[in-house]
């Protein structure tokens, strides 16, 4: 008889839970970025330009938090920050040329990682597992709470 692994015992979504704060955990540590720098890059290659504002929502954490990451990368060279050009009460940030190499540098580190991180899973396991967890995604973002009732 096999003995039963902590894993094993974790409900699903627990064990879900630890592979979405490791995966990125390890992105960082593989890349030398941190996850939210890394995520901050990203988003600014998808949109132009982002007021801090906007990353706070997006990311959920607070605004200090948002204006030292962005102070940190923008001492690096990595964004560019300036005043919001409607509204000066609001920062906006913007990928710079040395924003734009450093994140294809992480970008080129991404299939390197895959490999270490699905190694020993069968390709077809990997394509179930994707399609799986796309369901689970969905599944999320339609959720809503059940509507509770005062006795």
């Amino acid at each position: 008889m096999r003995n039963a692994s902590s894993l094993d015992v974790l409900p699903l979504s627990a064990l879900l839970g630890r592979i979405a704060f490791l995966f990125p955990k390890r992105f960082a540590e593989w890349t030398g970025r941190s996850g939210p720098a890394v995520r901050l890059l990203f988003l600014l290659e998808q949109r132009e330009e982002v007021s801090q504002a906007e990353i706070e929502r997006d990311f959920a954490v607070d605004g200090a938090t948002v204006t030292r990451l962005a102070k940190q990368l923008e001492a690096e060279g990595l964004i560019q920050r300036a005043p919001h050009p409607e509204d000066n009460r609001f920062t906006v940030v913007r990928l710079t040329a040395a924003g734009r190499q450093a994140l294809a540098e992480i970008r080129a580190q991404v299939p390197a990682f895959e490999e270490a991180v699905f190694a020993g899973i069968a390709p077809e396991d990997l394509s179930r597992c994707r399609a799986v967890l796309d369901r689970i995604r969905q599944n999320l973002t339609a959720l809503r709470p059940p509507q509770h009732t005062s006795a």
